[in-house]
């Protein structure tokens, strides 16, 4: 049996077309009648004419094919290998830059648009703005007149542009069936979109975004004129995809490159050091903080490679650290010391965590080490403030109660014996005994409060310094003379060495506080000196630069332990002597002593054997006036009274009553004539209707108007009449304000009559005679 080939198939099917064509052709009338054979040649002529046109057609067909299949696979090709080549190109460029230059140009050609905008995504503001515009240069002039701004200004929000469309869908290219006001997510007025549609000519717009996993990285918009339709648009989606791709990863290097030069500017600038170790304690990496850390001694070169544990001070510590991050994978503020290379410590604060590779085992641990030399520092400190305060809260526990004491025992003197003296039949020996005791009592309590109302200014801030000629020998003279019955009512001695010639003995100081400080150093022997003797002086002594007076108070008595040889000028502390009962005194006269002297530009310090003795010394600077005065300073015989050659019209403006009676009682002798004033303004009467009036004992705490106002007034009309002023407050200034009030003098309450006496004396000298 003949074989049937595909030529066989073909000229069968040629065939059967050509008789059916014949068949058709036939249905015409023919022209002419032929006998069967000429008429059988005839038919078979046309079919074979008919197989020949229809092999003819065919063949053109088959090449037209042939010839639209080679350009085909050429295109293809050629977008094939448009594609790879782009691929390559869009991963190999250095910057962003480079990307959208050379999108333009191949979207441009391939999209076949006449205008192109290229837009990326601003990270500063999540937006995204024109990146580069292509067929515009001849409209911009209309166009930027039209909008009212530069078009490159532009700025559409990301999330507004993911609310209008799903950004996947965004991954083809698109046509805007609102066309511009589409494209700028309406933040264009439609009315303006449609202006510049129609400078440019736009009938459509296509629009493809950059898109790569969910990130908007910018967009190619492509504008036709009439008649014009996108080309190549699978070609476009696929560039644009590798684009995407192109794009996220640029942006992904350069936020790498910031994200590194930042951490590495951290790492490189850390206070704290971090490290990385193996499992078996190398160290493998450190921030050059180690320097830091280690005050200059080490840096990281130094250490890398080498064993941690070598740098602990206690080993163990290590290992404990490894088993807390084997047990929790992470510790934090772990305390450690490390060594350094002069054997020094440094307290550290660890935070560690250990690193699990893949496998599960363990790979490295990493952590920070934090100076806590400071944090250390300040617990030890406030330890040892604590400690302090609880000796501090003790003593002024002691003090308070010792205080306490100090002010019921003498007033239980003065009350009792008060009572005592109402009794009827006393003698006078045993009246002058009880009140001797109310004197003591009274004198006890007013050294109390003094030292109280002092070591409060002190604390304050609100003691001055006032500075005035001293003449040292008659100081300790008169000291001397003061407490000289003290010393024989206990059977000790009471003597003065002093090395200061007459020329040298007067320096320009605080003569209360110069008092203040020798007496309180007299009173502390006379009170801790059983028997035995007491001495007092002073002499010169020459440092580098600069000469000092320095007094000494010696004394025989029980002494003072080494151990507290410091802390007895420290307040309160005097209050934790067991025995009060014996050792009577607030405690606060060494501490103000001390004060005292500080203030002077001085210094105190004692030199002590316990049972034999104590020396307490003390400097204060040896400033001389240029012109130091020949005379010394007068005061009166405390000793004796004054009585007048003509007697004083005085007036006593004061609204206490018991203290105007002390007042009265006490200068009944000198009285003439004695006005009493209870207000400021009463006082300021009187003296403008007596002008007769000598002296005027001035209270500065009164009714309507204080002493201080009322001397004011009063000196407008009178500058003659001496005013003295009075006061219970005793506080820092007041001295300094009844002067400057116009007061001639100022004496404390209580009253001293021995010692206002003495200050009507110096200032009404002419009209009194010592006798």
């Amino acid at each position: 049996m003949k074989k049937t080939t595909n030529f066989d198939f073909a000229a069968s099917l040629f065939r059967q077309k050509a008789e059916e064509l014949l068949k058709i052709r036939q249905r015409k009338p023919a022209t002419q009648i032929l006998d069967t054979t000429a008429q059988n040649h005839f038919h078979e002529l046309e079919l074979n004419q008919i197989e020949l046109e229809l092999l003819y057609a065919e063949l053109k067909h088959t090449e037209a094919a042939l010839l639209t299949s080679e350009k085909s696979l050429q295109e293809k090709t050629d977008d094939l290998l448009l594609l790879a080549n782009s691929s390559f190109k869009l991963l190999d460029f250095n910057s962003i830059d480079e990307i959208y230059h050379f999108l333009g140009s191949k979207l441009l050609q391939l999209s076949g648009a006449d205008y192109m905008l290229l837009s990326e995504y601003n990270e500063l503001n999540s937006s995204t703005t024109p990146k580069l515009w292509f067929g515009i240069d001849q409209f911009i002039g209309k166009i930027v007149s039209t909008l009212g701004k530069d078009i490159n200004q532009i700025q559409i929000p990301v999330q507004d542009v993911a609310k209008q469309m799903d950004l996947e869908l965004r991954k083809k290219i698109y046509c805007l069936a609102g066309g511009l006001h589409e494209l700028t997510v309406q933040k264009v007025p439609k009315a303006i979109c449609v202006a510049i549609e129609k400078i440019l000519g736009i009938r459509e717009i296509y629009s493809i975004g950059f898109i790569w996993k969910g990130h908007y990285y910018g967009g190619a918009s492509f504008g036709f004129k009439k008649g014009n339709k996108i080309k190549k648009s699978d070609l476009i989606d696929t560039i644009s995809n590798q684009a995407s791709l192109a794009l996220s990863r640029k942006y992904a290097e350069k936020s790498l490159t910031e994200n590194e030069k930042k951490y590495r500017g951290i790492f490189e600038n850390i206070q704290d050091v971090y490290y990385e170790t193996a499992t078996d304690g190398t160290i493998l990496e450190l921030s050059p903080s180690i320097k830091l850390l280690s005050k200059g001694q080490y840096t990281r070169e130094d250490l890398i490679g080498k064993p941690i544990y070598d740098y602990y001070e206690d080993r163990d510590a290590r290992s404990k650290l490894i088993q807390e991050l084997k047990k929790c994978r992470q510790i934090i503020d772990y305390e450690i010391q490390l060594i350094n290379k002069d054997g020094s410590l440094v307290n550290c604060s660890i935070s560690a965590e250990l690193i699990i590779d893949p496998q599960g085992n363990p790979e490295k641990i990493v952590g920070t080490f934090h100076d806590i030399t400071n944090r250390k520092q300040s617990e030890e400190d406030l330890k040892s403030a604590l400690t302090k305060a609880k000796e501090s809260d003790r003593l002024k526990s002691a003090f308070l109660a010792n205080i306490s004491h100090e002010i019921r025992t003498p007033m239980n003197g003065i009350l009792g014996f008060s009572t005592l003296l109402k009794e009827p039949g006393l003698s006078g020996d045993q009246q002058k005994e009880y009140i001797s005791f109310i004197e003591k009592s009274g004198e006890r309590m007013l050294n109390t409060i003094n030292d109280l109302m002092d070591i409060s200014k002190i604390e304050a801030g609100q003691m001055n310094v006032i500075v005035s000629e001293v003449n040292m020998n008659e100081r300790i003279n008169n000291l001397h003379h003061f407490f000289k019955p003290k010393c024989q009512e206990k059977g000790i001695q009471f003597l003065v060495k002093n090395n200061l010639s007459p020329d040298k003995s007067i320096l320009n100081s605080d003569r209360n506080k110069i008092d203040a400080i020798l007496s309180n150093l007299i009173l502390n022997a006379i009170k801790y000196t059983p028997q035995g003797s007491i001495e007092v002086g002073c002499g010169i002594v020459h440092a580098i630069h600069e000469s000092y007076v320095q007094c000494h108070v010696k004394d025989t008595g029980i002494g003072i332990p080494l151990s507290r040889q410091q802390a007895i000028f420290d307040r309160f502390v005097h209050a934790d002597i067991e025995d009060n009962a014996v050792y009577e005194g607030s405690g606060l006269g060494l501490s103000i002593s001390k004060a005292y002297v500080e203030m002077l530009g001085g210094k105190i310090w004692v030199e002590s054997t316990l049972g034999a003795g104590s020396t307490f010394y003390f400097t204060v600077p040896y400033q001389v006036h240029p012109q130091t005065r020949n005379n010394t300073e007068e005061e009166a015989n405390p000793g004796k009274e004054s009585v007048l050659s003509k007697k004083l019209n005085i007036l006593i403006a004061e609204d206490d009553e018991n203290s105007k009676l002390f007042m009265t009682i006490s200068l009944e002798r000198l009285t003439n004539q004695l006005f009493i004033a209870r207000t400021g303004l009463e006082a300021v009467k009187l003296v403008s209707d007596h002008p007769g009036i000598d002296l005027v004992l001035m209270d500065i705490r009164m009714p309507e108007l204080n002493g201080y106002e009322a001397t004011r007034r009063i000196r407008e009309f009178n500058s003659k009449v001496v005013i003295i002023a009075q006061t219970a407050h005793g506080l820092a200034g007041d001295q300094e304000k009844a002067i400057e009030a116009g007061c001639n003098d100022y004496i404390s309450k209580p009253i001293n009559r021995i010692r206002l006496l003495e200050v009507i004396n110096r200032h009404l000298r002419s009209k009194l005679t010592n006798f």
